[in-house]
């Protein structure tokens, strides 16, 4: 628009100068100065037209260059994704021809293993391998095996501890009572003992320990009948298997405690089925007699570290703790009596479900056993009088009996010198031995104050003194 009046004025002037030679001399000089301005007007429009042509053509060439990578990013990923598809395809083709192969290779004979419903435990061959345990205090189950040319018969440690005498016999009927070393599997509940002139017994072999479980193929449990010597089996799918157990569902391993868990495909032992490691939550609860525990199959085809110890060691060790905490048991009760005229209070409960005279009854070889009861049947019987002062005499003289008995039979009894899987049981039963005397000792000392004088009635001692005084 500015540009256009000066060209304008130019013209006017330029028309004047012609018309009017005679013009101003500064009219002359504002026409050259609106020719310069118009001239500087006219490069600086040239200049930014030309700036904006070279920043289009830049854009230009940057939208061409990004399309050219769009296409070129287009192929690559139609490229790849064919490849993809092509690869999916092969590994379908591979998948059939590997289903075909397992197919063609899988047994079509039940008995046979590596067949999806073979059982173990209907092939004599395998189940023979099984076997009862039995003690003069529990019977167990257990399974032979052979490693290293040697026959083993693999168990839970709870199953023999305790017993004095053990027997082995195998689901075919064959009795084996000579026995080597027996070995603790170092931080586990199973143990190993050796079979001696066992050669010929039927035996399992324990899987190499680079074995990988499949989810896929079942395992089979086998479990024994103490008392039939029928053995039976069970087929799970195993969800995995740790560094130390085979994953299992806990509640198909009912019934199968002490037995192997085995590979179908190559008949070759994995685990063996245990109750999980607890302690004993007191001197009256069973652990094991819970209904909810939750057994696991532990791992034998690893690395384990055996501890050797001669057998008739390790059934010493659980028999003496058992019977080292039935006389704690004893203690406890004798702790609980309460005196009364009418007897020693042997109905008081002194554990979850026993009883003193429970207790009593179960130590009745003992002698302070006997003597108890027999006060306090006498006091229950009104059978012959018997003056307060002796009646506490001798009650405090059987509290000191068995106070006495239960020093003598607590001298050398060393945890540290019991073998691994025994000695946290012995240490838990010089505590509670500890505490029972602890309250013994209470029961005792408060003898001297009880006040035997029955309701409504006089004391002993003041019948006494009344009959006395009548003769």
């Amino acid at each position: 628009m500015k540009t256009s009046r000066l060209l304008s004025v130019t013209a006017v002037c330029g028309i004047s100068l012609l018309i009017l030679p005679g013009c101003n001399k500064r009219y002359i000089t504002k026409i050259k100065q609106l020719e310069e301005e118009k001239s500087n007007l006219i490069e600086d429009h040239a200049t930014e037209i030309e700036k904006q042509e070279d920043e289009f053509r830049e854009k230009e060439n940057t939208l061409e260059k990004a399309k050219e990578e769009v296409e070129s990013k287009v192929d690559e990923i139609t490229q790849e994704r064919d490849r993809l598809n092509n690869d999916l395809e092969h590994a379908k083709s591979e998948i059939e021809r590997l289903k075909k192969e397992i197919d063609d290779k899988t047994p079509k004979d039940a008995s046979t293993p590596g067949h999806t419903e073979f059982n173990p435990a209907k092939e004599a061959k395998y189940a023979n391998a099984m076997a009862t345990i039995t003690g003069d205090a529990s019977n167990g189950a257990g399974f032979i095996v052979e490693d290293g040319g040697k026959r083993y018969i693999y168990t839970t440690a709870a199953a023999i501890s305790g017993n004095s005498r053990l027997s082995v016999t195998n689901a075919a009927g064959t009795k084996f009572a000579k026995f080597g070393n027996l070995e603790l599997a170092a931080g586990c509940d199973f143990v190993r003992l050796e079979l001696l002139e066992a050669d010929d017994a039927p035996a399992l072999q324990i899987a190499p320990s680079s074995y990988q479980v499949s989810t896929e193929r079942r395992v089979s449990c086998l479990g024994i009948n103490t008392t039939t010597n029928i053995v039976n089996g069970e087929l799970i799918n195993p969800f995995g298997q740790s560094a130390d157990t085979i994953d299992l569902d806990p509640n198909l391993l009912v019934g199968k405690v002490s037995g192997p868990v085995i590979d179908t495909a190559t008949v070759k032992v994995l685990a063996i089925v245990t109750p999980p490691a607890s302690e004993q939550p007191d001197l009256w609860t069973n652990p094991a007699a819970g209904t909810d525990v939750q057994f696991r199959a532990a791992r034998i085809n690893r690395d384990i570290s055996w501890e050797p110890v001669p057998v008739a060691t390790f059934l010493a060790e659980g028999k003496r703790i058992r019977d080292f905490d039935r006389f704690t048991k004893i203690v406890y009760a004798f702790a609980a009596m309460t005196l009364t005229p009418e007897g020693l209070g042997v109905e008081n409960q002194v554990g979850n479900s026993e009883t003193i005279k429970s207790v009593l009854a179960d130590m009745k070889d003992l002698q302070v056993a006997g003597d108890a009861m027999a006060l306090h049947n006498q006091l229950a019987s009104k059978k012959g009088r018997i003056g307060e002062a002796d009646l506490k005499k001798r009650v405090v003289g059987l509290f000191s009996t068995v106070d006495s008995q239960s020093k003598r039979n607590t001298v050398g009894f060393d945890p540290s010198k019991f073998s691994v899987y025994h000695r946290k049981a012995a240490e838990q039963s010089i505590k509670w031995r500890t505490e029972a005397a602890v309250q013994l000792q209470k029961t005792t000392e408060g003898v001297a104050d009880i006040d035997l004088k029955p309701a409504g009635g006089s004391s002993s001692r003041e019948k006494d003194r009344e009959q006395d005084g009548k003769r």
